[in-house]
């Protein structure tokens, strides 16, 4: 299916078992940053290069909002306030982020304290205006490419995410 019309229809069950994995992923990580008095990084960067509209046609929750609960979660730990989190969110459709950014609102208003950034770009011009970010040894950084997007990392950028300090590349 096209990636244009893949939001406009359910989540298949493959769909569902990928997001659901990447959620209990995201769950496992982010309390090594977060769960300490003291956090091992002061900084994490979450990026979602392919973040779509935040849902499927009847509201299921897309990796963008399945991120944002899970840092929820998470606000409440004892290092929550002595870390600083971005959350970068790319889609190259402006319909998309439109919708996405309609999404998140609710979830982003009760997250105080964390940056999201969330805007119309091409995988390769986001990735290249994340590049430093991505390259800082004193944050650590998540990265989420979807099936859509395993087809855009070229071997550049694979070898860059392979190289850069403290980075998890989850691909689905």
């Amino acid at each position: 299916m096209p990636r244009s019309k893949f939001h406009n229809k359910p989540f298949d069950e493959g769909t569902l078992t990928k997001l659901n994995l990447f959620e209990l992923y995201t769950r496992e990580w982010l309390p090594v940053f977060l769960a300490k008095p003291t956090p091992l990084q002061r900084v994490i960067h979450l990026f979602d290069f392919f973040a779509g509209p935040g849902t499927d046609s009847k509201g299921i929750p897309g990796s963008p909002i399945r991120l944002l609960k899970q840092l929820e979660a998470y606000r409440d730990k004892p290092g929550w306030s002595k870390v600083q989190i971005h959350v970068h969110l790319f889609d190259k459709s402006v319909s998309k982020i439109k919708r996405l950014r309609q999404n998140i609102s609710p979830l982003t208003s009760r997250l105080e304290g964390i940056t999201v950034e969330c805007e119309r770009r091409e995988f390769a011009k986001a990735f290249e205006a994340s590049e430093l970010l991505l390259r800082d040894q004193n944050a650590a950084k998540l990265v989420f490419i979807d099936q859509f997007g395993v087809d855009e990392v070229t071997n550049d950028v694979f070898n860059k995410l392979a190289t850069a300090p403290l980075v998890t590349f989850v691909s689905s």
